[in-house]
Order: structure tokens, then sequence, then C-alpha cells
């Protein structure tokens, strides 16, 4: 039922913050829209940032089977660190479908060429993912929310998807997040994914034998279990 909202929502051009649990299937809520949109319009282009490198690589792999999948002719590629200096040249003279980066990449590196060499990505950029968009603190936390806003006012027709999973206030934390704009901002924090039943075991380990008030730490208990001893 979330999944259906989140799609609902962005394809009638809401700007969706979704906050649910761990493997509830938040990335498809994401990825059916930009699909929707790259199928409807021409040279449309959606940014998708993530905080490492890592799960960008996940995403681009999941994101090009669900291309082959919709039969769409549409093209994806990664924008990092570690992208050679010809394919950056080729996805800025002609823009991929899908752009996976970072927020870092996207200071450093698209930011600063937005009126020259990323002209054309930002003049057909309609769609923006911000994924594990927690909250984060310190310089980092207001480094990402400031890049956000010079994004907001380079590409300010395009539509913002938020989604987290550690989030307490969700309807906060993305208005204070994402860039203000006049389209609706819709916040679904009901987890509605399908969920077995779950068991919590608290270990305390035992009292040292000299040390009567500390206790054995975690970690030796683990090996003492490994190796089988009582």
């Amino acid at each position: 039922e979330h999944q259906a909202k989140a799609i609902d929502a962005s394809l009638g051009g809401a700007d969706v913050a979704l906050a649910t649990g761990t493997a509830s299937g938040k990335t498809l809520s994401y990825v059916v829209p930009a699909l929707s949109a790259a199928s409807e319009t021409d040279g449309c282009v959606a940014l998708f940032l993530f905080p490492t490198k890592a799960l960008a690589q996940d995403q681009l792999a999941s994101l090009r089977r669900a291309i082959e999948a919709c039969s769409l002719q549409a093209t994806c590629a990664t924008l990092d660190g570690d992208t050679p200096d010809e394919e950056r040249q080729s996805i800025a003279q002609s823009p991929s479908t899908f752009i996976i980066t970072n927020p870092d990449m996207l200071h450093y590196t698209l930011l600063p060429g937005a009126s020259q060499r990323w002209r054309r990505l930002f003049d057909d950029l309609r769609y923006v993912v911000v994924d594990e968009s927690h909250v984060y603190v310190g310089g980092f936390g207001a480094h990402v929310a400031a890049v956000l806003r010079r994004l907001q006012r380079l590409a300010p027709s395009c539509q913002y998807f938020a989604c987290s999973t550690t989030v307490r206030d969700a309807a906060g934390h993305a208005s204070s997040l994402l860039p203000p704009s006049s389209r609706q901002l819709v916040v679904i924090d009901d987890d509605c994914s399908p969920r077995g039943p779950k068991q919590v075991v608290v270990w305390n380990p035992p009292l040292k034998k000299e040390k009567k008030f500390k206790r054995k730490k975690v970690e030796a208990e683990t090996d003492d279990y490994d190796s089988g001893a009582d």
C-alpha cells in the first residue's frame, strides 16, 4: 500500500518523502515514476543521489534490469570519482536518462559546470531521487542541504523523491531537507510491507571472577561459544 501511495503521488506531480523499514520496497517506489517519465518524455533526465559508491553500483544493476524489462530506449550511467574523463564527456554531451551519483560529485563536478559543460543535463533534469536521506549532522549535513538548495535554483522544475529507513519525523525532516517549491510534499511513513515475527535476544555476559563488578566482553563470550567451551 505504501508503494502504491508513493507512486501515485509522484506520478501526480508531488514531491514525495517515503520513510519505511528496511526491505520494504522503497526502490521500486521511486524507480516506477522515473521509468514512467522516461517513457513519456524524450530527453528526460533523472538524477539518483546515493551517499556511497557501493550503493550506487547496486542500484545501477537493478535499474538496468528494470529498463530491459520495460523495453525502454533509455540509458543509465554512474558519475563518480572513478568515472573516466571520456565517459564523463559522453554523459555531458548526450546525458543518460538515468544518472547515478552522490552529493559530493554533484557539488564538486556537476554544479560548477551547470552553465557550460553540464548545461544540457540540467536543462533536461526532471526527477531527483535522494536515497538514504537520513539525519546527517555537522558539516556533512549542512553541506548536503546547501547542495540540494543550489540544485533547486538551477533546476526549479524537477521533482524530488526522498526516502529513508531511520528518520523519525519524516514530515519535518523532508520539509527542512528538500528545497521549498510550489509542489505539494506528500509524506508516507506507514510501513505496510509484510513482516514475519521477530525475536529479540538480550545477552548479559557473566561477571569476571577476578573483578566482581565487571563483566566479560560480548566478543569473548562469542569466541567461547564458537569454540564449544561451556
